[in-house]
């Protein structure tokens, strides 16, 4: 394949591309310069709700840093310098802070999380948003204050979130975020997020630890479903239940459909948007990218594991919940198409607005506070999507990895496709 200049700084290298990359930016309406341009990686920290910082900490975080610690429109999240590694800093191997990029932060903000909710993430790991959710849920279990408020299914226990992921081990990551952050609120689920079928716990959850959903479970959703065969079978074998995630499975007759007030699915992709992973490619002089990502029979795959996790996890919401559908795939096709598939296929689905606070520059008309009282004017906005109040965040334009989010919510009971 030939290569293509996409420009350049005066006095730089000017970047080689191949034709094929240069065409994947046209057809998905990116600039030429998107990866020749980007020369760091963004870098941001939160902290834990249970440690919130004072002024001291703050600064006495920047020294050890060696690097300013610029606030965020998402309290309790700072941004620092590219260069800066959290490895080794005190506050970290205390679980005090974990690092998280803003635009991930943003797709759990547009979610419109309330103490009480139950909430599933249906691709979890490795665990950063789930972290985050899980604090905003259940804050008085995490080091807040603020009790439950939300209205919630009978017998099901409120201020939980519910982690789903295909891998085994990049769950075990995941729980173990959880238990250096001491979250308190979030179970864990190895099993195919297009096929999860279990409602929200009925009761507390006391353990964070790896459960298994029973192979009669998933392969009924299978034959249901054969565009998922491609999937990896989850193992019936593992980490014994606690009981109260037997009590869940048992109502598993009844299924989970429309139980979850939140659901985040935070697809597969083919990370395009991920700056750090596409620099790899970038150092390689692109030569993997062609062969490992712009594959047509991979990308249609991945196309069909991302519509059926989406359209699983739209199963599961409540009417009138929200759903985050996010990629850090700049891609059309798996973003707003597989969002258009999604509003094509079931009526009862409808595109939400942006909340003030990620809203488009454009659309921005004043400079005050959100509904919650966040400042509404940054410099972090995102650009609007390929389809109406759909948002696309970039390294050039948002000062963030990239992402895709859609926010979606359900005005019936789901239909039949």
């Amino acid at each position: 394949a030939g290569h293509v200049d996409t420009g350049g700084h005066t006095g730089e290298r000017v970047a080689k591309v191949p034709a094929s990359l240069a065409e994947f930016l046209r057809d998905n309406g990116l600039p030429a310069n998107l990866y020749s341009d980007v020369k760091s990686i963004p870098r941001f920290i939160r902290f834990g709700l249970r440690h919130a910082p004072s002024p001291e900490d703050i600064k006495a975080l920047e020294t050890e840093l060696g690097t300013s610690l610029d606030p965020t429109p998402i309290p309790l999240m700072y941004q620092l310098r590219e260069d800066r590694g959290l490895v080794g800093v005190s506050m970290y191997k205390q679980g005090k802070i974990f690092g998280i990029d803003l635009a991930s932060a943003f797709a759990v903000y547009a979610l419109d999380i309330k103490p009480g909710m139950s909430v599933v993430d249906v691709c979890c790991a490795p665990g950063a948003k789930l972290c985050m959710m899980a604090e905003l849920v259940a804050p008085e279990k995490n080091g807040g204050n603020q009790p439950p408020t939300s209205s919630r299914s009978e017998g099901v226990v409120g201020g939980t979130v519910t982690g789903v992921d295909i891998s085994r081990d990049r769950l075990a990551v995941c729980r173990n975020i959880l238990r250096k952050y001491k979250v308190m609120s979030a179970r864990l689920f190895h099993c195919d997020g297009t096929t999860f079928n279990v409602p929200p716990p009925t009761s507390p959850i006391r353990n964070i630890r790896i459960n298994s959903v029973p192979r009669a479970q998933i392969s009924r959703k299978r034959k249901h479903d054969a565009n998922t065969t491609n999937q990896m079978s989850s193992s019936s074998s593992g980490s014994s239940m606690l009981a109260e995630e037997q009590e869940g499975l048992a109502q598993d007759s009844k299924g989970a459909e429309g139980m979850y007030e939140r659901v985040l699915v935070d697809a597969e992709c083919t990370h395009d948007g991920s700056i750090k992973h596409m620099l790899k490619y970038k150092d390689k002089d692109w030569k993997d990218f062609e062969t490992k990502v712009l594959v047509p029979d991979r990308l249609q795959s991945l196309s069909n594991l991302q519509y059926n996790l989406l359209k699983n996890g739209f199963r599961l919401l409540k009417p009138g919940g929200v759903l985050v559908y996010s990629t850090c795939s700049f891609c059309k096709a798996q973003n707003e198409e597989i969002v258009s598939q999604l509003l094509d296929n079931f009526s009862s689905a409808r595109l939400l607005q942006p909340p003030p606070l990620l809203r488009p520059s454009s659309s921005v008309e004043s400079k005050g506070l959100d509904s919650q009282g966040t400042a509404s004017h940054h410099k972090f906005r995102p650009k609007m999507g390929l389809i109406e109040n759909t948002l696309r965040f970039d390294p050039i334009s948002s000062h963030t990895s990239g992402l895709f989010i859609a926010r979606i919510t359900k005005h019936s009971k789901i239909d039949e496709m």
